[in-house]
């Protein structure tokens, strides 16, 4: 049953994606800088000139610009000033400022008027140009654990809440999830990677890590409760209205939400298979662990001169600083047995059929955020698609189980001051906190 079986070992934290973000971001569909047939870039990038159902932009060109079709018979104008010793200059420069194309300026502003989806302003190269696809854990930790008890009634303890809790497990409150190669050794880096390589629109986003663990620091001794090596995750479930307010289509992927699964071969004598084992009544070799990125919060448009700039030593030994500017997102889990017969990638249970219809939900004293540098704020919908929930009939200890972590909307948090590296930072954030008020009975 993998996510559903218990032992559950739920945990809750931050995590850095320095995913590399050379694809369309915010200028599709009136610039393209990205094949996605096949998978190169566009050189020179191209204006589109034709929106679906209008007719062609017939305004000035720039001088020396010409109209082509692409091979759907799309027209569009080829950006000619960039090329390969210019294009990656321009890809971290706010479209109408840089020098090449200055002439193409007044041409980007009328174009994206014409199509109603302005981009002049925009990084062509997004938010995370130099991305190393790294993924990294912060402070993820063990929030809760959800035991069966001798009647086999699950009962969840949690900081504070630990009455009854057997004292085996106890220990394992307030431990912390790491993808780092050494947890204990300071400036040990992680070996998970986020890949993005899907350009844009495609459900294809794959983690890859070579070692995970949950680690403990107690009265001066390092504890493990496990190590293990994750097969690879793919995205499985999304709801790209879950942070309701970041939901506004200017903020996309900000308001959405996906689910990864991985099992994970524990290493031999893991001190975690020995708390499980009482419980599963067997053998545990494995685990099974549920990841769930949700409350993405991009900085676009950096100005790449206050990038926080990286170091790398290449393998011929050269000095290589790249500037790096990855997104924070919250991650929420779980860890629970796998069993021979589970799935690897996913869990055994029904899929509940998302709703075709919207649901009205209560804005009321919900805070918008604000784009930094104007005074008008985001959108709130007045209603929302929900996400996919799992269900599990567990016959053993007669329970039906629902899974609605990626369900659930909610309002998104703020996580401190807005960061100086923006040239045009996106917006602040409310310092609420909340799940939203469903209107209609579920």
């Amino acid at each position: 049953m993998s996510q559903f079986d218990f032992p559950r070992i739920n945990f809750h934290g931050k995590a850095s994606l320095n995913t590399a973000t050379a694809n369309n971001g915010k200028l599709e569909p009136v610039m393209l800088i990205f094949n996605q047939d096949k998978s190169e870039v566009y050189m020179p990038p191209r204006i589109y000139i034709q929106p679906p159902g209008q007719a062609p932009y017939n305004g000035a060109l720039p001088p020396g610009a010409t109209i082509k079709k692409d091979s759907d018979g799309n027209l569009y104008v080829p950006v000619f000033p960039i090329n390969d010793d210019n294009y990656q200059d321009w890809a971290v420069t706010p479209l109408g400022s840089f020098s090449a194309d200055a002439s193409f300026a007044s041409f980007y502003a009328a174009v994206g008027n014409y199509w109603q989806n302005p981009i002049i302003g925009l990084m062509p190269g997004y938010w995370n140009y130099y991305g190393d696809l790294s993924m990294s854990l912060q402070d993820v930790l063990v929030t809760g654990l959800t035991i069966p008890d001798n009647t086999k009634t699950p009962v969840t303890f949690s900081v504070g809440n630990t009455n009854g809790c057997p004292e085996s497990m106890l220990d394992l409150l307030g431990s912390e999830l790491s993808f780092s190669s050494d947890y204990f050794l300071l400036g040990s880096k992680t070996t998970a990677c986020l890949s993005d390589v899907d350009s844009m629109g495609q459900m294809c986003t794959q983690i890859f890590c070579s070692q995970a663990g949950l680690y403990k620091r107690e009265a001066g001794n390092n504890v493990t409760f496990f190590t293990g090596k994750p097969v690879k995750s793919t995205a499985r479930w999304m709801n790209l209205s879950r942070v309701v307010n970041w939901s506004d289509p200017s903020l996309t992927p900000m308001g959405g939400s996906a689910s990864f699964y991985s099992m994970i071969q524990l290493d031999p004598g893991s001190e975690l298979a020995q708390l499980l084992e009482p419980y599963t009544g067997g053998t545990v070799t494995a685990v099974f662990m549920k990841i769930l990125i949700h409350e993405v919060y991009e900085v676009r448009n950096p100005d790449y001169a206050k990038v926080p700039v990286v170091t790398f030593t290449t393998p011929s030994g050269k000095q290589v600083s790249v500037p790096m500017n990855p997104s924070l997102v919250s991650i929420s889990g779980s860890i629970t047995p796998w069993f021979d017969g589970d799935m690897r990638t996913n869990s055994i249970s029904r899929v509940l059929t998302t709703p075709t219809v919207k649901f009205p939900i209560n804005t009321s004293g919900m805070q918008a955020p604000v784009p930094v540098g104007s005074n008008q704020p985001l959108s709130i919908p007045q209603s929302v698609f929900l996400g996919t929930a799992l269900l599990k009939v567990n016959d053993t200890s007669m329970l039906i189980s629902l899974d609605v972590s990626n369900m659930c909307n909610e309002f998104g948090s703020g996580s401190g001051s807005t960061p100086p590296l923006q040239a045009m930072a996106m917006c602040r954030r409310s310092p609420l906190f909340q799940i939203i008020t469903m209107v209609a009975s579920l």
